[in-house]
């Protein structure tokens, strides 16, 4: 789904808010979105239209809110609901909607009405193309699932598809659900990780979830039985299994019953073909996790794991009562059989020791990531290298995961927490010396970091060099995936003294400090907040509303 967020920087809050036009996101395969720069959003009072660049009214501000034109339309509301108008000001839908997706006039439109914000609890319907028709609302959800020129549609509480020429390919018939969130009802608890604070993994809340394809094929429950769907609704895989892992490199984990009742695990292909029979015991604790990686999967019997190959045969005896799955040719293994002792050792892919952690010492992660460890200790956090080595020569009470050698970190200085870029030399980057934010590993466009210190914000380099000085109250940039366009107009928007404006790169003042709130520019034009309202804004500071 095409779609960001921007953050607000202030005041110790960090406010991830809805990128305020999600418009073509439903374009099936059509081109990227394309900012019109001829008509702007333009704001007379409280009322809405477009003017040209030279800020002269053509279409009239009838309206309450608009967005900007993309490709051909635009999203226009009155009455608290939303339309679409094309470039010459004529309707192209009328007024009537919570949420409208369109990608343009030869495209498929989504809308949805009630529901809250994301559309959750309301109805949605779909065309192929509007020519003027009455859409029916028929579903109670509608999003992307992976597959060009498809769509998942949810109905009373089950899963299906429909093609964009509004086709049902697969019908409503299907639960999903997360394989992190599974567990087995007879199961007494389900089992608890040790998860580091801040992974900043991208896991979408519960209520996006969705049909969706991975390798070309989704993972649904039917009567409560697990399976696998391909793009046209064959069950590549039928619903017969009581699990089924992710898919990964055309395999996947499947836990089945035998005769008795009890529990198996196994792998099948993508064709519903036993690559490893389903003869392994069951553990609660750790079947999502049993995965091929470096074509070897953790296996267990009696109570004692090791590692099989593709071919069924034993790589790895069977004698470890702990093992996290491979990763680059090496994995983890607990020797000890003690809940309260563990004793792991790094082992490479013939089953030899690498280096064993000393006693007391536990990973944080399954794997290690560029060549380090996240270890506990006591209740502190630090890494190893793959020597067994201690990266640095302190503790840590929040950290990242190594990336591009670098490492973000929190640790305390004069009983305040601070944080800091490290090395995996184990040298800093970046020292220990700026105010900690829950989300400090905040990082943004080209490996530059936003950071802050005695209470105000600037941006610094992964050298530590100043880019921007630590003189603003607030700092809001745009956190999408093309920072060309950024690094193009050049302009950050800051806030001193209360009020917003926006400064270069060289700290030079190019629009002056006068808003009550602004946001990022994503192109040439920016939003703005005046005592009146939201208005915009060209990389000039030309502005394109009357209060």
């Amino acid at each position: 789904m095409y779609k960001h967020s921007i953050y607000y920087l202030n005041k110790n809050i960090i406010l991830s808010m809805s990128r305020w036009m999600l418009f073509c996101v439903l374009s099936f395969g059509a081109a990227q979105a394309v900012y019109a720069q001829d008509l702007v959003p333009y704001r007379k009072a409280n009322q809405w239209g477009f003017a040209d660049e030279k800020r002269k009214i053509v279409i009239p501000c009838d309206f309450e809110e608009v967005q900007p034109f993309l490709i051909d339309l635009a999203k226009v509301k009155k009455d608290g609901k939303w339309g679409l108008i094309s470039k010459d000001g004529k309707t192209f839908l009328p007024c009537q909607y919570d949420i409208i997706y369109a990608a343009s006039k030869l495209g498929r439109v989504v809308v949805a009405q009630g529901g809250d914000q994301s559309g959750h609890g309301g109805k949605w319907g779909f065309v192929r193309k509007y020519a003027g028709q009455e859409i029916e609302l028929t579903y109670d959800l509608i999003r992307e699932c992976g597959i060009d020129n498809l769509l998942g549609v949810k109905k009373e509480g089950r899963w299906g598809a429909i093609s964009g020429q509004d086709n049902v390919v697969i019908p409503t018939l299907y639960e999903v659900e997360r394989v992190s969130e599974h567990s087995f009802e007879e199961a007494s608890s389900s089992p608890t990780f040790l998860r580091a604070d801040n992974l900043h993994t991208s896991n979408p809340t519960k209520s996006y979830l969705k049909l969706e394809f991975e390798e070309g094929l989704a993972r649904v429950r039917k009567d409560g039985k697990w399976g696998f769907l391909n793009r046209y609704g064959n069950a590549v895989i039928p619903c017969v299994y009581d699990f089924l892992g992710e898919l990964r490199q055309g395999l996947v984990c499947a836990i089945v019953s035998d005769s008795l009742g009890i529990k198996k695990m196994g792998v099948l292909n993508g064709k519903n073909e036993w690559i490893i029979p389903p003869e392994y015991d069951f553990s609660e604790a750790f079947y999502k996790e049993q995965l091929f990686r470096d074509a070897l999967i953790p296996v267990c019997r009696a109570g004692k794991w090791g590692f099989i190959n593709t071919k069924n045969e034993i790589a790895i005896p069977l004698q470890y009562p702990q093992v996290k799955p491979f990763a680059e040719g090496k994995a983890l293994v607990n020797l000890s059989s003690s809940s309260i002792k563990a004793q792991w050792q790094l082992i490479d892919k013939a089953g030899k020791s690498i280096f064993e952690f000393k006693e007391g010492v536990s990973p944080v992660d399954k794997r290690y990531w560029e060549g380090a460890f996240r270890v506990l200790e006591n209740g502190q956090m630090y890494f190893l290298n793959l020597k067994g080595e201690k990266i640095g020569t302190e503790s840590f009470e929040k950290t990242k995961i190594f990336k591009n050698g670098l490492v973000q970190v929190a640790c305390l200085r004069e009983g305040t927490l601070k944080w800091g870029v490290l090395q995996i030399s184990g040298a800093w980057a970046i020292p220990p010396e700026y105010d900690f934010e829950e989300d400090f590993y905040l990082r943004f466009l080209r490996d530059t970091f936003v950071a802050k210190k005695n209470g105000k914000w600037g941006i610094v380099s992964p050298k530590n060099e100043v880019i921007l000085p630590f003189e603003y109250e607030g700092i809001q940039l745009p956190f999408y995936e093309r920072p060309e366009i950024f690094f193009r107009y050049g302009l950050v928007a800051v806030k001193k003294d209360g009020k917003w404006g926006y400064v270069n790169f060289k700290n030079k003042v190019e629009i002056p400090f006068k808003y009550l709130a602004a946001q990022a520019f994503e192109g040439a034009y920016a939003r703005v907040k005046t005592s009146a309202g939201w208005g915009y804004i060209d990389q000039k500071g030309k502005e394109f509303f009357e209060d």
